[in-house]
C-alpha cells in the first residue's frame, strides 16, 4: 500500500507529471475539496484538523516535495511529532500569538493551506 498525493488533502497542490505503473494497481480517488467538505461532518474532523498543519509543517522541512512525498513513515513518528506540535502551540499561546513557519498558514474550518 504505498499513498501517493497525500499533500492534496492538506494543501492547495499542483500534480506535477504523469504517473505510470509497472504491475497492476488499485487507485482510489479523493477529491480534496469533497474530502474537506464531508470530513467536517464526522467525529474525526478534530484530529484531521489538528494533523494538516503538522503534515504541512513535516512538508516544509523536507524541502522540495513532490506527489510521492511521504510525511511520516511509522504511527510512532506521527504521534511523536503530534505531540511536540501540541506542546509548541501551548507554549506560544500562553505567550501570545506565534508566527507561521515559513509556507504554513494557520488552519482553520477547512484544510485548504
Amino acid at each position: 500500500g504505498v499513498c501517493l498525493s497525500e499533500a492534496t488533502l492538506w494543501t492547495m497542490w499542483e500534480h506535477q507529471g504523469l504517473l505510470s505503473s509497472v504491475c497492476q494497481s488499485d487507485i482510489i480517488k479523493v477529491v480534496g475539496d469533497l474530502f474537506r467538505l464531508n470530513v467536517q461532518k464526522t467525529l474525526a474532523f478534530r484530529y484531521l484538523k489538528e494533523y494538516a498543519p503538522v503534515f504541512v509543517r513535516r512538508a516544509v522541512e523536507a524541502g522540495e516535495v513532490d506527489d510521492t512525498f511521504v510525511a511520516f513513515s511509522s504511527k510512532n513518528e506521527l504521534l511523536n511529532n503530534v505531540h511536540v506540535f501540541r506542546q509548541s502551540s501551548n507554549a506560544v499561546c500562553a505567550e501570545g500569538s506565534r508566527p507561521d513557519p515559513p509556507g504554513m498558514k494557520s488552519p482553520n474550518d477547512s484544510f485548504a493551506i
